[in-house]
């Protein structure tokens, strides 16, 4: 298949000569290595070596094939790989093509327009946890502070206590699952909108909770449980049926790698994405200054077009020594 999907039919048996040029190759290479060991032991009874001759010509053709194949086939090989990587890097044009609008909230996001599961009916729908005036809200912000404070946890356990009105031993299990789930989704709701403030804009907090459910469904697609954050911090930027959509091929595949560390490699994307697609210098995810080693290994995703910063460019930032100075910047 052509890699850029106009080629005329001379060019295509050209790229079909390519991909089987390496193959053939290391064949030549295989006979002309064969043959050297095989005169210095003196076989002369193999195929081609009966005839001195014709072995001095096959070896003066072969040395001559392999060079000229290697001054042919690299820069071809080169810019072939260059044009495949042009295809599929993600324009910023033709992201905001797929969008309902040029803005970073859930409205414009493609699945917006599928007007279906926003209205359907969900089991346990606790919104209410968005309302910060809530019981539902101060229940699970409680029940998040209690679990994440180790030195404060008797102090929001007996806050917890008195809010339910209840001895938390005489809780079910049922109950601490259900706030646990909410608080994650409340940090989620939280953080996307310490990200992007309009995210949530005109949006009802019922539809943001099933959109969030949504992004826990992608995330057991691939494979991925539990680790709803990040994949809401993806799923903000490109919608959740980026798997679907052509021009995220390279993403899809690249978060389908069988030996992929989940986590690693979709907090690779985001920081790819914040980089690349949106020129961010500073990731809006972890808030920290964007390097190639911060990058992680970006393996089979196209190059970036923008250098990646080493650390030591890094230092040479004003906004940088600025926040070093200040104490705001901490290093991992």
């Amino acid at each position: 298949m052509c890699p850029t999907g106009d080629c005329g039919w001379a060019f295509a048996i050209a790229y079909v000569w390519v991909m089987f040029a390496p193959f053939i190759l290391l064949f030549v290479l295989f006979i002309l290595l064969l043959t050297i060991y095989l005169k210095r032991k003196k076989i002369y009874n193999f195929l081609w070596l009966k005839h001195k001759t014709k072995t001095k010509y096959f070896l003066y053709a072969s040395v001559i094939f392999t060079v000229l194949f290697t001054l042919v086939y690299i820069p071809y090989a080169k810019e072939q790989k260059r044009l495949l990587y042009e295809k599929r890097y993600i324009d910023y044009d033709e992201y905001l093509s797929t969008k309902l609008c040029d803005k970073m909230q859930l409205k414009c996001l493609p699945e917006y327009a599928d007007k279906s599961w926003q209205t359907e009916n969900i089991k346990d729908d606790f919104s209410d946890i968005f309302d910060t005036n809530s019981k539902e809200h101060k229940i699970t912000t409680l029940y998040a502070k209690m679990r994440n404070n180790s030195d404060t946890y008797d102090k929001y356990r007996k806050l917890l206590q008195k809010e339910v009105k209840m001895n938390l031993d005489d809780l079910s299990n049922d109950f601490f699952k259900r706030v646990a789930k909410n608080a994650e989704y409340l940090e989620i709701y939280n953080d996307l909108q310490r990200q992007f403030p309009d995210i949530w804009k005109d949006i009802k907090r019922g539809v943001a909770l099933r959109w969030i459910r949504r992004v826990e469904y992608k995330a057991d697609v691939f494979n991925d449980t539990g680790n709803t954050y990040q994949w809401a911090d993806l799923c903000a930027r490109i919608g959740i049926n980026f798997d679907k959509d052509p021009q995220y091929e390279a993403i899809t595949k690249f978060l389908q790698d069988p030996y992929a560390s989940k986590g690693d490699y979709i907090g690779t994307v985001i920081e790819y994405l914040e980089w690349t697609l949106f020129e961010q210098d500073k990731s809006r995810s972890t808030n920290i200054w964007i390097t190639g080693w911060s990058m992680g290994a970006i393996g089979s995703l196209p190059k970036p077009k923008r250098k990646r910063r080493s650390f030591k460019e890094l230092e040479a930032l004003d906004a940088f020594q600025k926040e070093k100075k200040t104490g705001k910047y901490k290093e991992d």
